[in-house]
């Protein structure tokens, strides 16, 4: 599984600079376990702005990445599936002063954080599926200074989440 995704918004930045998101996984069973692995994206912001007190121009970027695996098994004759994920999680915040003087800062941050899953079959074709995921937390340095910029390297705050989904076929 290889996917991104561009996404262009002017309400939230100027429309030539895209929020990009990005998967890359793996995934195998040996029944009646599941395993899968990846590397996850899941927001990237980056745009240029002109600093009020010069013509300078300052490159500002947000990224969380996640690094995923998860593990599930069947019960009950295929009717029921439970299923847990561990992320292992990164931040960084960069600031980058394009004109001279050059300056840029980057901070780095890391959390931890889990899904857990559960999926069953209705009938003979519905299905319906669960999960929850823990809130993760990248902490910020409000000590660190940008040229023109102030309290730009702020935490990071992930909320906790729930997904619901059903599935049927015609088949």
């Amino acid at each position: 599984n290889l996917t991104s995704n561009w996404i262009y918004d002017s309400r939230i930045q100027d429309f030539d600079n895209s929020l990009n998101t990005t998967t890359f996984g793996a995934a195998m069973s040996r029944y009646p376990w599941g395993f899968s692995t990846g590397y996850i994206v899941p927001y990237r912001e980056s745009q240029t702005y002109a600093l009020s007190d010069d013509s300078n121009q300052i490159l500002l970027t947000s990224t969380v990445r996640e690094f995923r695996t998860s593990l599930a098994r069947v019960f009950l004759d295929n009717n029921l599936s439970i299923g847990a994920a561990l992320a292992v999680g990164q931040s960084e915040i960069a600031g980058e002063r394009i004109l001279p003087p050059p300056h840029s800062t980057v901070f780095h941050s890391y959390s931890i954080g889990a899904t857990f899953g559960i999926m069953t079959k209705l009938h003979e074709r519905l299905l319906a599926g669960l999960s929850y995921s823990l809130p993760m937390h990248y902490s910020g340095d409000l000590a660190l200074q940008l040229p023109g910029v102030t309290n730009f390297f702020q935490p990071i705050e992930v909320p906790a989440r729930t997904h619901d989904g059903l599935s049927g076929s015609e088949f």
